[in-house]
């Protein structure tokens, strides 16, 4: 967020800044303005946790505050109108929030579900127009019969490998000079599958396992 501040020219003077027990003076200086505008803020205990996973919500909280700030002070500005597009808000005089979560990136549809760091490079990446260094293949894995979300399942693309989460859904980063994704995808109770993946036809997908041994 503070790079996405200076990308857009906003300024903060140097004032008096809140101290925290977990940061060193370089660090708070690397988030200056964030401190400044109170996009983000530290907890009661004088401790900003910058190690603490956020959730999804957390963050698109952040994202409001970060938008509304850079629409009123340079409105015209690339991050302002990238900003804009990504949070969909609806333009009336109450600058009401409002957006259609599958707008978002899949990382962080679902609110209550941690923020990975893929998805917060992927969101720096849409948000300063810069080239993302990574594709990120996700997805999910259901029963063929009712298609129902297989929880239990592992997925395994050009050999980086995770578990599913509770919904079946994953999500693996690689490197953008990627084409081809060979997948893997089992699950106790269910035949393993494998495919074959162009992904200049899209890096997101469904993959229904068959009950089996």
């Amino acid at each position: 967020m503070e790079e996405i501040l200076n990308e857009a020219g906003i300024n903060a003077d140097s004032e008096a800044m809140p101290t925290f027990s977990d940061l060193s003076q370089q660090e708070k200086s690397s988030i200056q303005k964030v401190l400044k505008f109170k996009i983000m803020d530290g907890f009661v205990d004088n401790s900003f946790r910058p190690s603490a996973p956020m959730r999804n919500l957390e963050v698109i909280s952040y994202l409001q505050k970060l938008t509304e700030l850079v629409r009123k002070i340079n409105p015209e500005c690339l991050q302002a109108k990238m900003l804009f597009r990504f949070l969909s808000y609806n333009e009336d005089h109450s600058f009401a929030f409002e957006y259609d979560s599958l707008n978002l990136p899949f990382g962080l549809r679902n609110p209550n579900d941690k923020t990975a760091k893929s998805i917060t490079r992927e969101l720096y990446n849409t948000l300063t127009n810069n080239v993302s260094q990574y594709v990120i293949i996700s997805g999910q894995i259901i029963s063929s019969i009712d298609e129902k979300p297989i929880s239990t399942a592992f997925i395994s693309v050009n050999r980086e490998a995770t578990d599913v989460d509770a919904n079946g859904q994953f999500q693996i980063e690689l490197s953008k000079d990627v084409q081809i994704a060979d997948i893997f995808a089992e699950a106790e109770g269910y035949q393993p599958t494998e495919i074959r993946k162009d992904l200049k036809f899209g890096s997101n997908m469904t993959i229904r396992l068959r009950p089996g041994q």
